[in-house]
């Protein structure tokens, strides 16, 4: 069949389609009207959230058609986002999750046999004869590509069935092309877009793993780590729908900026409910009682504005991160262990009528503490004292009550026997009470004294004063004697009792082996997850059943806390475990032009890792030019921002290398008449206007359609590997444009984008 005549028929099915959604639309509405007066009818909530469903499916219809053949019959599919069924039985749209979904996704042409489970457990085999990728804009269809498996080419009857096309397109062309006009388009506002019908297929491989082993990704910059990690949590989610809760399952982002930025595309994806944490917050959570702590920008912010050396904290923060300092932290834990005996006194209290001590035995606590040898230290360690307290509680209401008994058998011999309403009988009742009630004072204050002194005398134990403990100058090089002096002598003077963020994996380690923590989450999804340490990952892997991880080692940032390879985990937190590793080196964000220049940091750097592939999407050509004071620099901006602003794009960052210099530059921007313009100095601030001024080191993990370096001179950006990675972080946050302009002489990072260079004047401010 031709072309056209695909196209047409296909219309038809599209029309037909739609003519059923909003039937069901309206049904359910209708539903819906009738059972509003009485909200406790369970069909009431069902019919609304169908109505919400299929709206959301009438605006994002399918995207692809799959022609699968099971046991001799041929079977057709229609995938979306959004599933449709009528009559509970008809599949009007196929959820993209579902195995239809996968064997739409998975097949890339071959011989078409796919296999997926049913139920998380039987294999089912199915051939797939044709996969169809459709463009459907303002309800028309306006493209498709048909991909053939080698079953479907060798059988013309199948062939020529009268929707099928004669001819096979090439599958990697059309879905290029597909997805270069998605990328094109100009951003609506702050956030990730949706793309699940552009799900390439290294990424599809990675979104539909399952939940047993570990899943560890590197990707490339614009390699859609983030999408993918989204779309494999509503993955999970709908085919372990037995195993996983959206309320156990926990995202775990760098800061609340990246949060924010998400938030947009959980809805769509199924996956509200879902738990959102920074390393920050869910510490928080795990050890309410820990106050402020000193975040990783902070640090990075300072070092960036020359506030402090970095040589200065790389040692120790690097040693709080590493696996020897958690093997330090099981020593000193197990000390803790073996004398916990000495850590609870004996309780001595004195009866000064019976003239002896009642007393709580060394033995007797040694003999608690092994009755609760099951729990952890600080848990077990409380129930001894608890079990202290009660023993004193006791002995206080037997001896109170001995008083009483005394009391009444005395009132019974000496108050009784007396002649009623005479003097006598009532001095007499008068001095046995004040005896009675002196007595009874007397030894609740030696009581209360003695248990109010012992309570004091206890030490609780919590993760912060175990830390402090651990990282005393004195007792470390006692409990490590290979850490050298310089270490030490670091860890001397940067002694406070702040928390900072490299202090959290210990603290929550801690925390788990004094108090076990509980096994809190179903799976963890960790982005960004390069600027995390090793210890830190291990922490989170003790408090999931499974997780996955993705990063990019090359936008390594923090290289005082994070992760400069892979290999330190796979030797530490999952040495004796299998895990599953994927790549990602194809990078869709940006144009061929931006990447090409981003990588020329990677080669003047010397970095050691592999280039970025990009996409085949060319655009403009990245402008690269030299300005000759700040008045010029801001002149060049402004037109920047008016062209950027011309060709409709709605997200624009000006990204200069630390805070001072980007508020300087925001103030200018403000008094030459730009008013949708926003500083973000913080990672905890939501980005809502359509420009944007930032430093380098917190634009990772956001992205714009356009970008402006203001400086990226050879002082402010030097050949050092902080100087490359914030450069190359910077510069590939744009999807279309990229402007660099430099003052004096380009950074040696960039020196093969320049032929010439002429000296002119400066003068000091914002450059």
């Amino acid at each position: 069949m031709k072309s056209n005549e695909i196209i047409t028929t296909e219309q038809t099915h599209l029309n037909n389609t739609i003519k059923t959604i909003e039937m069901l639309i309206e049904q359910n509405k209708g539903t819906e009207r009738k059972k509003r007066n009485d909200l406790d009818l369970p069909g009431n909530s069902i019919a609304k959230h169908r109505v919400s469903k299929y709206s959301e499916a009438r605006k994002n219809l399918y995207y692809g058609r799959v022609d699968i053949l099971e046991k001799g019959d041929i079977e057709t599919y229609y995938i979306g986002e959004v599933p449709v069924v009528e009559d509970e039985t008809n599949n009007i749209i196929c959820d993209w999750r579902s195995p239809f979904g996968d064997a739409f996704h998975a097949f890339f042409g071959g011989n078409g046999k796919i296999t997926y489970k049913i139920d998380n457990k039987y294999n089912n085999e199915v051939t797939v004869l044709l996969k169809r990728e459709l463009s459907i804009k303002q309800d028309k269809l306006v493209d498709y590509n048909d991909t053939f498996s080698d079953q479907a080419l060798k059988n013309k009857k199948i062939i020529n069935k009268e929707t099928y096309s004669n001819e096979e397109q090439t599958d990697s062309k059309y879905s290029d092309r597909f997805l270069s006009e998605l990328l094109n388009e100009s951003s609506n506002g702050h956030g990730l877009k949706k793309v699940i019908a552009t799900i390439r297929k290294e990424q599809n491989d990675i979104i539909r793993l399952g939940i047993q082993e570990p899943v560890l990704i590197q990707g490339v910059a614009g390699s859609g780590k983030s999408t993918i990690a989204l779309n494999r949590i509503s993955y999970l989610l709908y085919r372990y729908k037995d195993k996983l809760l959206p309320k156990k399952i926990l995202i775990l982002a760098p800061n609340k900026m990246f949060l924010s930025y998400i938030n947009g595309v959980l809805p769509g994806l199924d996956i509200e409910g879902i738990q959102q944490d920074t390393f920050t917050t869910l510490s928080k959570k795990l050890i309410p009682k820990l106050g402020k702590i000193i975040e990783p920008h902070h640090t990075l912010a300072a070092i960036v504005n020359e506030q402090l050396d970095e040589d200065e904290i790389i040692p120790f923060t690097i040693f709080k991160g590493s696996f020897r300092f958690k093997e330090i932290i099981d020593d000193y834990i197990s000390h803790l262990e073996e004398h916990l005996e000495n850590s609870i006194n004996e309780l001595k209290i004195y009866d000064v009528f019976e003239k002896k001590d009642y007393i709580f035995l060394k033995k007797d606590i040694k003999e608690k503490l092994t009755s609760y040898s099951y729990l952890p230290i600080e848990k077990r360690r409380k129930e001894v004292i608890k079990t202290i307290e009660r023993w004193k509680s006791d002995l206080l209401t037997k001896k109170l009550d001995k008083f009483n008994k005394e009391f009444e058998d005395a009132e019974k011999q000496w108050v009784f026997t007396l002649p009623e309403d005479s003097d006598i009988r009532k001095q007499t009742f008068s001095a046995l009470e004040k005896a009675y009630e002196y007595k009874c004072n007397l030894f609740k204050n030696e009581v209360t004294t003695k248990w109010k002194t012992y309570k004091e005398d206890i030490e609780e134990l919590t993760s912060k004063s175990i830390l402090q403990k651990i990282l005393n100058p004195v007792l470390l090089p006692n409990m490590a004697p290979e850490l050298d002096d310089k270490l030490i002598n670091l860890l001397k003077t940067n002694r406070t009792n702040k928390t900072y963020y490299e202090d959290l994996a210990a603290l929550i380690y801690i925390e788990h082996k004094i108090n076990s923590l509980p096994n809190t989450f179903d799976y963890i999804v960790v982005d960004e997850a390069q600027d995390l340490s090793p210890f830190q990952i291990y922490v989170l892997n003790l408090l999931t059943k499974s997780m996955t991880i993705l990063g990019d080692v090359t936008q390594s940032i923090y290289s005082y806390n994070g992760i400069s390879s892979w290999d330190e985990l796979k030797s530490t937190v999952w040495k004796d475990k299998a895990i599953k590793q994927a790549d990602l080196n194809v990078s869709y964000r940006s144009t061929y032009e931006i990447m090409n220049a981003a990588n020329q940091i990677i080669i003047n750097a010397n970095l050691p890792y592999q280039l970025v592939i990009p996409f085949n999407r060319t655009g403009e050509e990245v402008v690269c030019k030299q300005i000759s004071d700040e008045d010029d620099l801001l002149e060049n901006i402004l037109t920047s921002i008016e062209q950027f602003l011309k060709v409709g794009y709605q997200k624009i960052a000006i990204i200069h290398k630390d805070a001072r210099r980007s508020e300087g530059l925001y103030n200018l921007l403000k008094q030459s008449g730009i008013s949708s313009v926003q500083l973000v100095l913080d990672s905890d601030v939501n980005i809502s206007e359509s420009i944007t001024v930032i430093p380098s080191y917190l634009v990772k993990g956001l992205e714009f359609d356009a970008v402006i370096i203001p400086n990226a001179n050879e002082e402010n950006y030097k050949n050092e590997e902080l100087d490359a990675k914030l450069l190359f972080v910077s510069l590939t946050r744009p999807h279309h444009s990229l402007h660099i302009f430099y003052h004096k002489v380009i950074t040696p990072l960039l020196s093969s984008m320049v032929k010439k260079e002429k000296i002119k004047k400066e003068r000091i401010g914002i450059l």
